[in-house]
């Protein structure tokens, strides 16, 4: 459907051929009316419009005037003039004006049909004729910008191809992150190539081009003045059409101002090293230079020493303190700023191997808690944002408590299952292995056996961590005393019970606190 804009200035004339004729059967649609040649031409600065129907006479700016200005203004909009003057020094100069056709009034049906029917075969060419132009232009550009990106050579190309002269610009980067679940998983970027022609039917100031790492390459042009707004609104667009194909997000940056053709390499070098400051700024969102926070030194706890930890809250079954410690890590990790992930990839593999180790020496299948170790660290490899890395990290150490607690609750014999409970409950008492074999009525011996067969770990280790748990947790979620702590969780002298939470965690009862509750 074309849109016509309808020129005349006598009102019931401009409603009649507006509401009379029936326009959207040819294939148009009435737009707007104007009241004489200038209005028609604000309107068409305004709004567009691809025909306009004018009255030859009119006052402040006369048909043939208006198609002069229009030819100049606007030479892919077709002008029709109207006129009840059957004269042909008119007639020769609206087709000195270019105008398409020239109508008589009053004007007759069958003739006005006939002149819109050839009107709309000459505008469907034309369409066709500008889409393969487009097309071809839009490849050759494509090819370009590819070479510019890859090769830093061929911004002068540009000029050759453009219709238009440069006025400014910038580059924008589109990193795609794809729901899998919406499209096919065995060719989750398939999708790309169809999302990529419709960002070049954008706007003629648009070009787009896909790059070797899945990434997109935006060069958009627009006068520096308007650039700001220009960028905004289009990467507001970029998302609705992301939905729209398969629920893409994209993590977008902008280079500074491409001034000049040449400048336009410059630009994009910035916007993909920009790209790599989601990893701690996150993703889904549109990154420019004043976003970006200068990178500190990484500071993360011995991995060793961590993975103690980590051990020791799985077996615990403290989710709540699974969920701290894993906070922690990830927030040193955002605070240091970092743009290259090889320093943190490098301690999650350093962890997750002594784990391994940590979990095998206290006697559980370390493949059924964490599974294959290199498909873990590859995981986090491939994660783009440290909030990526941490969903990764927290779900397989989830897994892990999971696991741990159910070898560690799967005590089938009796004797072992009433120990656990019994300590459960008594840890804060002075009890003993004597004085629940006594309960039982069996040998220290025989239940020291049982139990490291069934746990995995023998009954004063199990006694303390449990005791040391539970003073984790009085630590995080109580204003007690550490003596108070230590009282309650059956240590009388807090000065050993200080001395044994800093060997076992790393850290003095009063450090771990601050760590897990800072103040404010």
């Amino acid at each position: 459907m074309y849109s016509l804009l309808i020129a005349d200035d006598e009102e019931l004339v401009r409603r009649g051929l507006a509401e009379t004729f029936d326009w959207e059967s040819l294939g148009f649609r009435v737009t707007g009316t104007a009241k004489d040649g200038a209005e028609a031409l604000n309107i068409l600065g305004r709004d567009g419009a691809d025909v306009v129907l004018a009255d030859i006479r009119m006052p402040n700016l006369n048909g043939l005037d208006m198609a002069a200005r229009i030819r100049i203004q606007s030479p892919k909009t077709r002008v029709v003039i109207l006129s009840g003057y059957d004269d042909f020094e008119y007639a020769r100069n609206a087709i000195e004006q270019d105008v398409f056709s020239y109508l008589l009034k009053p004007l007759k049906e069958e003739r006005a049909a006939e002149v819109f029917k050839q009107l709309k075969k000459t505008l469907d060419l034309e369409k066709e004729d500008s889409t393969d132009r487009h097309k071809g232009k839009t490849i050759r550009l494509q090819d370009i910008l590819r070479r510019i990106f890859n090769t830093g050579e061929g911004s002068e190309e540009i000029s050759a191809i453009l219709e238009q002269p440069y006025s400014g610009g910038t580059v924008m980067m589109l990193d795609p992150c794809i729901h899998k679940s919406n499209i096919t998983e065995n060719n989750p970027y398939r999708i790309l190539p169809r999302f990529l022609e419709s960002l070049n039917g954008l706007s003629e100031n648009i070009v787009a081009t896909s790059l070797n790492e899945n990434r997109i390459a935006i060069l958009l042009i627009s006068p520096l003045t308007e650039l700001k707004n220009s960028v905004e609104r289009t990467y507001q667009e970029i998302r609705r059409r992301g939905q729209e194909y398969g629920g893409m997000n994209f993590t977008a940056a902008v280079g500074n101002p491409a001034e000049h053709i040449q400048d336009i390499a410059r630009s994009g070098s910035e916007a993909r090293a920009l790209l790599g400051h989601a990893l701690y700024l996150g993703k889904n969102r549109l990154i420019e230079g004043k976003d970006i926070q200068r990178e500190h030194a990484l500071k993360l706890p011995d991995f060793q020493r961590e993975a103690g930890r980590f051990t020791d809250i799985m077996t615990s079954r403290d989710e709540t303190a699974l969920i701290a410690r894993s906070d922690r890590i990830f927030s040193l990790m955002r605070e240091a700023c970092p743009r290259n992930t090889t320093p943190l990839r490098t301690w999650f593999r350093n962890f997750f191997y002594s784990l391994n180790l940590v979990l095998t020496e206290r006697g559980f299948a370390s493949e059924a808690v964490l599974g294959n170790i290199d498909n873990i660290i590859d995981a986090l490899a491939m994660a783009r944002t440290i909030e990526d890395m941490r969903d990764i990290f927290y779900n397989k150490a989830l897994s892990g408590l999971e696991e741990t607690s159910k070898n560690t609750d799967k005590s089938g014999h009796r004797v072992v299952r009433y120990t656990i409970e019994a300590l459960q409950t008594r840890f804060s008492e002075d009890v003993g292995l004597d004085v629940i074999a006594d309960e039982l009525n069996i040998s220290s011996p025989y239940l020291s056996r049982l139990f490291k067969a069934e746990t995995g770990v023998n009954f004063k280790e199990y006694l303390t961590r449990l005791r040391l748990d539970k003073a984790r947790k009085m630590l995080r979620e109580t204003g007690l005393k550490v003596y108070e702590i230590a009282d309650a969780t059956g240590y009388p002298d807090q000065k050993y019970f200080s001395e044994l939470f800093k060997k076992r965690t790393g850290m003095a009862p009063r450090e771990y606190r601050m760590e897990v509750r800072p103040p404010g």
